[in-house]
């Protein structure tokens, strides 16, 4: 196992609710160990092993949840 960490920032949010789904969708993607979204501070923290999946995979996610990623 290849363990990373990427600190993103996530735009769209309204509540904490929006925070939620999008950390429910990350950690339903194999090879995500850990996520944890800050609707206050409008950032994704994702603990992720690189040997089964790669920070496009984890962005695309996120943008399929129906929110941007800078």
């Amino acid at each position: 196992m290849t363990a990373r960490i990427v600190v993103l920032k996530v735009g769209g949010m309204h509540c904490q609710s929006c925070a939620n789904s999008i950390e429910v969708a990350l950690r339903s993607e194999k090879g995500v160990k850990e996520a944890r979204v800050e609707f206050e501070k409008r950032r994704a923290m994702i603990s992720f092993d690189s040997t089964q999946v790669d920070e496009g995979r984890i962005r695309k996610v996120i943008t399929e949840a129906g929110y941007r990623v800078a």
